[in-house]
């Protein structure tokens, strides 16, 4: 496995996710090998990572560290939304379905939560 970090987003960065984003979505060795995402209220916007870092662990070491930061913000739960291809692999790392409806025409957008403090 390769070794990767995961730090917070500097505005010279924003070619670089751009970039990655547009190939299917931390850093490994100085480049961009995946893009996370939050917001403050607790959800988590982004988690993509591009197919030549998949099974790496970047897709669960994003998660883990936007939920990290999110609980050091006093943040409660946190929320994603996911299409099809990742509630499985959300739902191994602790979230738990909520609700589903549709978005984007047919497309099943699946609500997720994950409790990170305290009792839901």
């Amino acid at each position: 496995m390769t070794a990767f970090s995961i730090r917070p987003a500097e505005i010279d960065d924003a070619a670089a996710p751009r970039d990655v984003l547009r190939r299917s979505i931390a850093e490994r060795a100085g480049a961009v090998v995946g893009v996370g995402g939050m917001a403050a209220a607790g959800e988590m916007t982004l988690n993509f990572v591009p197919p030549a870092a998949r099974l790496e662990g970047v897709g669960t070491a994003l998660p883990a560290a936007i939920g990290d930061r999110l609980r050091g913000q006093g943040v409660a739960r946190s929320r994603l939304s996911s299409t099809a291809t990742a509630p499985g692999f959300q739902g191994n790392r602790g979230y738990l379905e909520v609700g589903r409806s549709l978005a984007f025409g047919s497309m099943t957008d699946y609500h997720m939560a994950k409790q990170l403090r305290g009792r839901p």
